[in-house]
């Protein structure tokens, strides 16, 4: 353990490329975007403070604070900010004194436009949409590396987003063939899980309860849970390659084979075995190349189906149901769609039921998920979570909700996204679905409308507010919040000395997609992509006995790491603090926090910068982001 007193540090703060060289600052569409957001959030937070004066006068809640705005950012805490945000690491000393440095007015622009054009803007979206599309590195002992890859090139080229999911919903053959294939093989061929995550990662709505029964507080039926699932199941793996036709050689050469060519007769896929039925060793024998093709109707009735509209056994029709904008039970359902049984089709007319029929619906749930990467997503309020958590006084995050999901526990059921789009709070879920439009579904150049914003340049605030704050409602600037588990590997990984980086210790972009429990990037954040968007880099006993007293953190501060090395290249003691701030936090000393440093530096200059290094490395100020 080490012996400099680091409380000094952890109580004084809550929480190599050149910088925009040749960098374009964004057109005025971005910044007229940018500016009707910040509108829109301004009309929300009125409507939001007139709802608490309300609830306020109807009970017995203590007085209700105007809600206040944060002053700007400074420009060290912005650029540490982007740089987690939009490429998904801290950013280096050189680019810090680059940015600081500078005096041109827009200079917050150009960086946002250089931040964005880099390759590793377009890598942290690939890893986002992986945790929301649940991307492993394999299937029944095939690799999804084709697939892995596809998904990169399109993130990389920023390619509309509805246009990536009918490209996945569509995709038929081998992942060699067309490695798009691979979201439907993700799930080994079962269709009630694809189904089930895809409606929540992109329509919002949860309809798992009803895989069992009808879901008693919402709309869908265990019929509507099986009719959807059967959408997803018209397509089973089929084997590949098929048998080679026998080759005819002429008894002269040259001449035409004669007679009748005798073929094997095809397999039909009807009549091949279903992957969710079969054990790994099996399914890897019967289906070597995990291709996928057409099985019309395979769905049935489950063994304890008890409902009257049908019976345990008998085929289930593929349909599409109807999501309720409306709460109100009174209303009437819709009747559901039941498209063409030719199996293409069905899965056409499910691609078209997600992106046009679902489309308000399926943009808001995008531009949400955007928006709470980089603002951070509000806790529920604490008497909301005291019920989730087992009367613990935590604020509960949605992706803890999501994980409690039971039928005992009915509101909790996307309880954040319903409400978002529901109450439209105050109009500006209607306004970050039109600007996600207006930017033609692609993610990178929303995120760069979302950095132009007034509201993302402020200071940030705590998430826990005062009690009785509709914590679920939308803030006036980002959350102080956990960095991602990502952002944290990669600053350790690049402290290593070079006889360090072994042994999969290497950036998080080159580990596999899914990894052990006990790897310390789970234990700072990254889920097990069972669920769609599991990933929350919350605060633990493991995460704060990782930081204290993990080896490689040892190894990232110790004397022959690149860190020290980086504080050692400066000749005098004060430039050599100064540096190490800047590597570890993102910003100069503070006047008290230098002096204790160069007193620890004089009493022992052999251990000093070490020490240093790991009291600074397990601040609050370096684990969140703020």
């Amino acid at each position: 353990m080490r012996t400099f007193a680091a409380c000094l540090f952890l109580t004084s703060s809550l929480a190599g490329n050149t910088l925009m060289d040749g960098s374009a600052p964004p057109d005025a569409e971005a910044r007229a975007a940018a500016a009707r957001l910040d509108a829109a959030l301004t009309r929300a937070l009125a409507a939001q403070q007139s709802m608490e004066l309300a609830m306020e006068q109807k009970s017995s809640r203590p007085p209700v604070t105007p809600t206040t705005i944060p002053p700007v950012a400074d420009d060290a805490t912005f650029l540490r900010r982007l740089s987690v945000d939009l490429l998904g690491r801290l950013p280096t000393s050189t680019e810090l004194k680059a940015f600081l440095t500078d005096a041109k007015p827009d200079k917050r622009e150009r960086v946002i436009s250089s931040f964005q054009a880099q390759s590793a803007a377009a890598d942290l979206r690939f890893l986002r949409m992986a945790d929301a599309l649940r991307v492993k590195d394999e299937v029944m002992g095939t690799s999804q590396q084709p697939y892995i890859d596809w998904l990169r090139r399109s993130f990389r080229e920023d390619r509309p987003l509805p246009k990536i999911l009918t490209d996945l919903l569509t995709a038929e053959g081998s992942l060699a063939q067309n490695p798009a294939t691979g979201f439907i093989l993700r799930d080994s061929g079962c269709a009630q899980v694809t189904s089930t995550e895809s409606v929540r990662a992109f329509l919002g709505e949860s309809v798992h309860c009803a895989g069992c029964h009808d879901d008693p507080f919402g709309d869908t039926t265990q019929r509507v849970y099986l009719e959807l699932a059967a959408c997803f199941a018209v397509t089973r793996l089929a084997e590949s390659p098929p048998a080679k036709a026998p080759v005819f050689k002429p008894l002269i050469p040259g001449a035409k084979p004669v007679g009748r060519k005798t073929e094997p007769a095809p397999k039909s896929p009807a009549a091949l075995p279903h992957l969710d039925e079969m054990d790994a060793a099996s399914a890897r024998k019967t289906f070597p190349y995990l291709q996928l093709g057409p099985v019309p109707l395979s769905t049935v009735f489950p063994r304890h189906y008890l409902y009257r509209d049908g019976k345990p056994g008998d085929v289930v029709t593929p349909a599409l149901t109807y999501f309720e904008k409306d709460e109100s039970l009174l209303l009437p359902r819709p009747a559901a769609l039941h498209p063409a049984a030719d199996p293409k089709k069905i899965r056409r007319r499910l691609a078209q039921w997600f992106t046009q029929d679902n489309r308000e619906r399926m943009d808001s749930m995008s531009a949400l998920r955007v928006w709470s990467w980089m603002f951070g997503t509000p806790a529920l309020p604490k008497a909301e979570a005291a019920r989730l958590n087992e009367g613990s006084s935590t604020p509960a995050t949605p992706q803890e909700v999501q994980r409690q999901l039971s039928c005992a526990s009915p509101s909790s059921a996307s309880i954040l996204m319903q409400k978002w789009m529901r109450a439209d709070q105050g109009g500006f879920v209607t306004a970050l679905r039109q600007e996600f439009q207006r930017c033609d579904h692609q993610i990178g150049r929303f995120q760069s409308v979302i950095a132009l914003t007034q509201a993302y340049q402020r200071e940030a605030i705590p998430p826990a507010g005062r009690e009785g704050t509709l914590l679920e409602g939308f803030l006036p600037a980002p959350i102080i919040r956990r960095l991602p588990a990502e952002v944290v590997w990669d600053k350790f990984i690049s402290c290593l000395p070079v006889a360090g980086q072994t042994d999969g210790r290497v950036p998080a972009a080159q580990l596999p997609q899914v990894l052990p429990p006990a790897h310390p990037l789970r234990i700072l954040g990254r889920g097990s992509r069972e669920w769609a968007d599991e990933s929350l880099p919350a605060l633990s006993h493991g995460v704060a006995r990782l930081m204290i007293a993990s080896p490689i953190v040892e190894e990232a501060s110790a004397a022959d790491s690149a860190l020290i090395a980086s504080a050692r290249s400066a000749a005098a003691p004060e430039a050599q603090v100064e540096q190490l701030f800047l590597d570890t936090l993102g910003r100069t000393p503070l006047e008290y926090e230098r002096e204790t440093s160069l007193a620890r530096l004089r009493e022992s200059p052999a251990t000093a910068l070490p020490d240093l290094a790991w009291a600074l490395l397990n601040t609050r100020e370096f684990l969140f982001q703020h």
